[in-house]
Parts: C-alpha cells; sequence; structure tokens
C-alpha cells in the first residue's frame, strides 16, 4: 500500500526501493491480531519527510504517514515504540497459546522480519483515528501502522491496518 501521489516517476524506481519491495512482498502477513474487525494487515511504503537531520521524531513519523495537523491526543492518537502496547503483532500470549515458544515476542515472525529490516531496529507503533462521526461523537475506526526507517534513511516500511474503534483503544 501506498500514497497515490508517491512512486509515480520512473526515476524513482532505485535498486533500494525494489530491495524493500521485495522485502515487503515476501512477508506473509494476515488479519489484525488485536480488535473485533477481521482486517487484513497490508505492507506499507511512503516517502519519509524529515524536518531536520539526525533523529527521526515522532513528528516526522505522523507528517510522513500525512496524518498532520488532524493527529491529535484529544481524539486517543498515539505513537509510540512499545511493541506491547501495539495491536498488529501478537504479544503477551499465555504458555497454552503458543505453537512454539517464541510466539508473541518482539523478534519472531513478520514483526521480527520488520524490525531487523529497518534502520536501528526501531519501529513506531500509531494509532490514528478517523474524524469523530458528528452523530454520535466517537470515531468508528482507527488506522494502525507499525513502520521503521529504510536503511538509506528515504522511507517508512512497514505495515498498515485497522480496526473498529470500539474497546480498542478504552
Amino acid at each position: 500500500m501506498v500514497f497515490e501521489n508517491q512512486f509515480k516517476e520512473k526515476v524513482q524506481w532505485t535498486p533500494e526501493l525494489e530491495h524493500i519491495l521485495a522485502f515487503l512482498k515476501e512477508l506473509r502477513l494476515a488479519n489484525c491480531y488485536y480488535g473485533s474487525t477481521e482486517a487484513p494487515v497490508l505492507p506499507f511504503i511512503c516517502e519519509l519527510v524529515q524536518a531536520e537531520r539526525g533523529q527521526v521524531s515522532n513528528e516526522d513519523i505522523i507528517n510522513s504517514l500525512k496524518l498532520s495537523p488532524h493527529f491529535s491526543e484529544e481524539l486517543n492518537d498515539q505513537i509510540h515504540n512499545d511493541f506491547h502496547k501495539q495491536h498488529i503483532f501478537s504479544h503477551d500470549l499465555e504458555e497454552g497459546e503458543k505453537k512454539n515458544p517464541q510466539d508473541g515476542t518482539e523478534g519472531f515472525g513478520n514483526h521480527g522480519a520488520l524490525k531487523n529490516f529497518v534502520r536501528q531496529r526501531k519501529l513506531w507503533y500509531v494509532i490514528a483515528h478517523q474524524t469523530p462521526n458528528k452523530e454520535y461523537g466517537f470515531s468508528e475506526y482507527v488506522v494502525l501502522f507499525a513502520v521503521g526507517v529504510s536503511n538509506c534513511g528515504r522511507y517508512l516500511v512497514g505495515v498498515v491496518s485497522y480496526q473498529s474503534c470500539h474497546n480498542l483503544c478504552d
């Protein structure tokens, strides 16, 4: 999944971009693990918009994901780096739920592959609420991202999904 206005020019198809796309194509993604909706997890890439050189900030991630100026803590939108607080990949499994000892850990499966692929093995997890329904006063859906910076520093690479907001964000 990409933004409609990105990756249209032929000159943008670099060997690194082809490497990223090959990696994303290899992922065997299923549905979002947490939440009441059976929502597919899709590969995602976008251009990194960085305000300053150096460390990538939460604001850089939000701007790159085109969530600004709508990203709002008042809506319970979130951005963090805590694997155990994200909603896309399984975590905190009980021993009886594990099919092997690595299940539910950061370094396993698609999450582990993604974490090992991005710069400094750092992922940002983002929850962005849709604009609240005027009649009911709450958001019906949230968009979920797990993204990291590509090794060349030009792209965000990761996955995207969505969930019904009810009970996911409470």
